[in-house]
């Protein structure tokens, strides 16, 4: 009895599956062992979901690159290349942080501090300011987190980040 499923989580296509097999079907994840890492830089394509739309006079995400819903972002398979001990960097702006954290839960992961803070300049070395729904917003946060335990290997990472915006 052969049936078409993805036969893991991993999987992007379906593979012919017995029933009676949990793994070993011909889907590429059991043929070889899947790299993990012990530190993931991850910067999803956050989306507003807002009234801006693809608005170019807002500098709305949308109208820059492809952004991804919430609930795609929590389902990237992030967990599966992660060691047993491993570090998550994660980019996002302020007003998506609730949003942020929920990711990082749903990746298997534990919020423990924030990594970054990147102050964005100009060229000219000004501070950027972008249209803020309260504040006028200029800085992106990145945000750490930890599974299982991993070690800190150095102990002079400067927080914030005075940089200019590419």
């Amino acid at each position: 009895k052969y049936m078409k499923t993805k036969c893991c989580k991993m999987c992007l296509d379906d593979y012919p599956q017995s029933e009676e097999m949990s793994s070993g079907c011909g889907c590429p994840c059991h043929k070889e062992k899947i790299k993990t890492y012990k530190i993931i830089y991850a910067d999803p394509a956050w989306s507003y979901n807002d009234k801006m739309g693809n608005d170019s006079a807002f500098m709305s995400a949308t109208s820059a690159y492809p952004t991804m819903a919430l609930e795609d972002i929590k389902a990237l398979k992030v967990n599966k290349i992660a060691d047993k001990d491993c570090v998550l960097f994660i980019w996002c702006v302020s007003p998506l942080l609730p949003e942020a954290l929920e990711v990082i839960k749903a990746w298997g992961f534990k919020y423990t501090t924030i990594g970054f803070v990147w102050s964005k300049k100009y060229k000219d070395g000004t501070a950027v300011s972008n249209m803020g729904r309260w504040t006028m917003g200029n800085v992106e946060l990145c945000l750490l987190a930890k599974k299982g335990s991993p070690q800190r290997i150095v102990k002079n990472v400067k927080q914030l980040i005075e940089d200019l915006r590419v």
